[in-house]
Order: structure tokens, then C-alpha cells, then sequence
């Protein structure tokens, strides 16, 4: 019960934070993806890599993904990505069989660690996949979470 409370009293916090940021008119839901509409609407990773100008991807282990091993709950998995890869600018998580495969992109100021997290829904038990832009070019990591409950249905 405890766990729960502090998961709502987090959600609660962070749409606090994007409420008052909207108000001042820093941050708009329509802002969030309009850089990059195609992308979050594409129906299969590959629409989605080719809307986000991503050819061939090199792998890397230089993306550490957090993430679960097995997700009890696919509406709200948790996802930290930390980058050693110097002069990253964008950071993606794409989940392939999700609906729509980009979860979620963040772009990085210069000379920012490259470190995100977030808590993405998955739709089953998929690849979670993340993109890292260095001087335009993409490095890719990925790893599996098994889900036991689908969030995206």
C-alpha cells in the first residue's frame, strides 16, 4: 500500500510541475511532440526510425538501459538511460511493440550529462530500444522487459 501512495503522490508531483510550467507557457502538450509528429505517430519502429531521420544505428555499449526485467504493471514501467557517449544531444526509447514505438525523446543541452528517466506504458512483452544522437549520427542499445499486465490497451 505503502509503494502505491508514493507512485500516486509522484504522479501527482510531476503533473503539478507540467501544470505550472504550461501556465507560464514553457512547456505545451502540443509543444512535447512537434518537433517530430511523424515519428510519434508512426505505427511500426521502422516508420518510426525513418520519420526520426535514423538510417543504420551503430550498437554501443556505451548506453546503460534500467529497466525491469519483468514489469508487473505495462502502464507504468520505468526506463533510466545514462549515455557515456561524449556530445549526446537527443536521447530516444523506443518500445517495438508498442502501438506507437517512440515512447519518448529528450533533447540535451550542451555539455549535459546524458542521463534520463522516465515511466513509459508497454503494450506486451517487447524490446525497448534507445537511441542516442552523437554529432548526428545514432548509437542504439536494447534489452527485453516482460510484461505481465499490458498498459496500452
Amino acid at each position: 500500500m505503502e509503494q502505491s501512495r508514493r507512485a500516486a503522490l509522484r504522479t501527482v508531483a510531476a503533473g503539478g510541475m507540467f501544470a505550472a510550467l504550461a501556465t507560464v507557457g514553457l512547456v505545451s502538450p502540443a509543444r512535447a511532440s512537434a518537433r517530430h509528429p511523424a515519428a510519434f505517430d508512426a505505427t511500426s519502429l521502422e516508420d518510426a526510425l525513418r520519420a526520426l531521420g535514423v538510417d543504420v544505428p551503430t550498437h554501443s555499449d556505451h548506453i546503460e538501459i534500467d529497466a525491469p526485467e519483468v514489469a508487473e504493471d505495462g502502464a507504468v514501467v520505468r526506463v533510466a538511460v545514462r549515455s557515456a557517449l561524449p556530445g549526446a544531444d537527443r536521447i530516444a526509447i523506443l518500445i517495438d511493440h508498442n502501438p506507437n514505438p517512440l515512447a519518448a525523446m529528450f533533447s540535451l543541452a550542451p555539455g549535459t550529462v546524458a542521463a534520463v528517466e522516465t515511466r513509459v506504458k508497454m503494450a506486451q512483452h517487447s524490446a525497448l530500444t534507445v537511441l542516442v544522437r552523437v554529432d548526428g549520427r545514432f548509437h542504439m542499445a536494447s534489452r527485453v522487459v516482460q510484461v505481465t499486465v499490458g498498459g496500452c490497451g
